[in-house]
């Protein structure tokens, strides 16, 4: 009795995934890549900081562009002028921070701080007001929130020059291990369809 073959698209999933079976030591070298990345964002921390505050100028100078470039291919609709003082605007704000990346790193520390501060004071309000399933936990990320804004605040304008650094290496490290994690995970399952390999 002849079995009938697979669906194509499955076909095709399969031979994806053994694809990525098959290059799982690439996946560990980016891992470890992006962990040394990291860990040396987070000695580096000041340098990391005015080199992020610069990337994000450049980033919303090119988004300032594309919206004026957008704002007059429908220069005839209603809502020109306003797309075009925001573009204008994004642009004049990109220059200031890459021109000035301190100041600029200033002006983040003190979004973030207003925001570690008001998320917190949510949670510990919501978490004590609700009192649903798991409000422990809620209330305890509440207060570590409001503690990080606090310990900002207390080191502030010095913090501004390690934070968003600090930030940046911790979000880096987290992503190395990730991709080691997928690298072992695609490594155990290398083994069980490829016998012999170890």
């Amino acid at each position: 009795m002849q079995t009938s073959p697979r669906p194509a698209p499955i076909a095709h999933v399969l031979e994806a995934a053994e694809e990525l079976r098959r290059h799982w030591g690439w996946f560990l070298v980016l891992g470890m890549l992006l962990v040394l990345v990291g860990g040396f964002a987070l000695r580096a921390s000041v340098a990391t900081s005015l080199v992020s505050v610069m990337v994000l100028g450049v980033a919303v100078i090119v988004g300032g562009v594309a919206e004026v470039v957008h704002a007059f291919g429908g220069r005839h609709s209603r809502g020109f002028t306003l797309h075009l003082l925001a573009g204008v605007l994004s642009v004049v704000v990109g220059a200031l921070m890459v021109r000035a990346p301190k100041q600029g790193a200033v002006s983040i520390t003190l979004l973030i701080t207003g925001w570690l501060a008001a998320s917190g004071l949510f949670r510990i309000v919501t978490s004590l007001t609700t009192r649903q399933e798991g409000w422990g936990l809620e209330l305890a990320n509440g207060a570590v929130s409001l503690l990080l804004g606090a310990i900002v605040w207390a080191q502030f304008p010095d913090s501004a020059m390690w934070l968003i650094g600090t930030f940046v290496g911790i979000e880096i490290l987290f992503r190395g291990f990730a991709w080691i994690s997928f690298a072992a995970t695609l490594k155990v399952l290398h083994r069980r369809v490829v016998p012999g390999v170890r």
